[in-house]
């Protein structure tokens, strides 16, 4: 399960910067609304909370998309960032927005490591302390102020706790997906498995001989695509190494899909990884 998740961590920072592209979208609604007067902020200053959420948004997308950023820290950068853009959110918009400080730690619960959990929890903290100490300081305004009369609550606090809450939403059942493909897919390897492991070369030159038939059941192209897939690459980082599009490595993926009469991605890593690192091997590559 560890390798599983590891191989799988590029694709969750593909999955959280595409998270952050969807933010980006709700910055810009809550500026809208700011610059329509339905919410009691300064057009300056919905502005400029809409430039730096965009900047900060901007940095992991081009790092992890542009840049094709592979290393091992990128996920603990993409945890640090969303905690200062909860932090900016806070300065900009006060205690209201106290809920979104656990955006940090729902992004760092998709990598499923604890190490990046107390990290992302460790963030959320020092972000909401440093905030709150500049926001004492230098509270440009609140975003709600408390009222009686009824249209001034529900514009002023239910429509920004809706906003919050449809971020954290999103989060969650990104969450939510993501662990149920991986242990849906891990049981549906491990029982198919467990009856039949066994460790002996003629074992070994069976999974091979099943393997190769596979192969031959695909195109050149797609056979290239399955053992990349098979290694845990993403979808883009294939499209990067065999220089296809990314609309072509999807086509090809979902052919391959058709023809294996399978759409668990993991489970096939879990049941031909090795087959095809040795088959690789084999080959000299």
């Amino acid at each position: 399960m560890e390798q599983l998740l590891k191989r799988n961590e590029n694709e969750n920072n593909e999955l959280v910067v595409n998270v952050f592209l969807v933010l980006m979208g709700l910055a810009v609604v809550v500026w809208a609304l700011a610059a329509a007067g339905i919410f009691e902020v300064y057009f300056n200053i919905a502005s400029a909370f809409l430039i730096v959420w965009m900047i900060l948004l901007l940095i992991p997308v081009i790092m992890v998309k542009l840049l094709k950023f592979r290393k091992p820290a990128v996920k603990y950068i993409l945890v640090a960032d969303s905690a200062v853009l909860v932090g900016v959110c806070y300065m900009f918009f006060s205690f209201q927005v106290l809920i979104l400080f656990l955006v940090p730690v729902l992004i760092a619960l998709l990598y499923m490591n604890k190490k990046v959990l107390w990290f992302g929890e460790a963030v959320a903290f020092v972000a909401m302390a440093a905030t709150t100490l500049l926001f004492i300081k230098y509270a440009a305004q609140p975003w709600i102020r408390i009222n009686d009369n009824p249209d001034d609550v529900v514009r002023l606090e239910l429509i920004p706790r809706i906003i919050q809450m449809v971020a954290c939403f999103l989060i969650v059942n990104v969450l939510q997906n993501r662990v149920t493909s991986y242990f849906t897919e891990y049981d549906h390897f491990a029982k198919e498995t467990c009856p039949t492991t066994d460790s002996s070369d003629s074992a070994g030159a069976a999974e091979m001989a099943e393997f190769e038939r596979l192969l031959a059941g695909l195109s050149e192209s797609e056979a290239n695509v399955f053992v990349k897939l098979l290694q845990g690459k993403t979808n883009t980082q294939i499209a990067d190494e065999l220089s296809f599009s990314g609309g072509t490595v999807k086509n090809y993926v979902s052919a391959i899909y058709d023809k294996l009469d399978c759409r668990e991605r993991n489970y096939l890593i879990l049941k031909y990884g090795a087959v095809a690192a040795r088959y690789e091997m084999i080959r000299g590559k």
